[in-house]
């Protein structure tokens, strides 16, 4: 398994990447992160959507005259689901 830190990009064509990589603490190499891949000819931009204790990567996509918020979401098994970060 191979795992991108933040200067790395991953790259597949006709599509753009967001992600979304997990801080690195000192000492320890790059691991866990969320992404979405899509297609280039689709309308979009990325969102931050700030939470407590879920991991996420968040874009707007635009599809005729509607909008759609995709979430990417992860949330470690042994930490609590709270309100807020499911309202945000």
């Amino acid at each position: 398994m191979r795992h991108l830190n933040n200067s790395q990009q991953f790259k597949l064509p006709n599509y753009h990447s967001y992600i979304t990589n997990r801080p690195q603490w000192l000492g320890h190499p790059a691991w866990g992160s969320t992404a979405i891949l899509i297609n280039r000819q689709i309308v979009q931009y990325q969102i931050k959507i700030t939470t407590s204790l879920i991991e996420n990567t968040s874009i707007e996509i635009q599809i005729g005259n509607n909008e759609l918020r995709l979430s990417v979401v992860y949330k470690k098994p042994d930490t609590p689901l709270l309100t807020s970060d499911l309202s945000a």
